[in-house]
């Protein structure tokens, strides 16, 4: 177990040093390109609100599956 949390934070430390490059090239490539930057700029807004909306509606019933009360299930009486 110890392995493989070691993994998963290697890999997060990746993702976040990874993004910080990736950003910092963004930006330099948004500054001289000012129109087309705001047209990338447009589309990640957009994929963000659609994720959400995608987030939003799953997230209801997969909170609701994972805080579900077992005592409160309907009983059918083939059990006894």
């Amino acid at each position: 177990m110890k392995h493989t949390q070691n993994k998963l934070i290697y890999a997060a430390v990746a993702v976040v040093i990874l993004g910080f490059i990736a950003w910092g090239w963004f930006v330099r490539w948004y500054h001289a390109h000012p129109a087309a930057g705001r047209f990338v700029v447009l589309v990640m807004v957009l994929w963000g609100v659609w994720l959400c909306s995608r987030f939003v509606r799953v997230l209801p019933s997969k909170l609701a599956s994972i805080f579900k009360d077992p005592y409160t299930r309907i009983d059918r009486g083939d059990d006894n």
